[in-house]
């Protein structure tokens, strides 16, 4: 009986382990998705600038 219960205890504590890793990868994912949402942000704000700046530099200067 010794090794039944000595199985259990490692089975527990293998569930603990994966629980805990399982729980660690919610929250990278978490982290990911944020950032990912916030550099979208930036790359979609400097597009827009970007391309505001490419049309200044584009348009035609009128010499009087």
């Amino acid at each position: 009986m010794d090794s039944m219960e000595q199985k259990l205890t490692e089975l527990k504590t293998e569930l603990e382990q994966i629980i805990k890793n399982h729980n660690e990868a919610l929250e990278v994912v978490n982290n990911c998705k944020t950032r990912i949402a916030q550099l979208q942000g930036a790359v979609a704000a400097l597009s827009e600038f970007v391309e505001i700046e490419e049309e200044a530099t584009e348009a035609p200067v009128e010499v009087a």
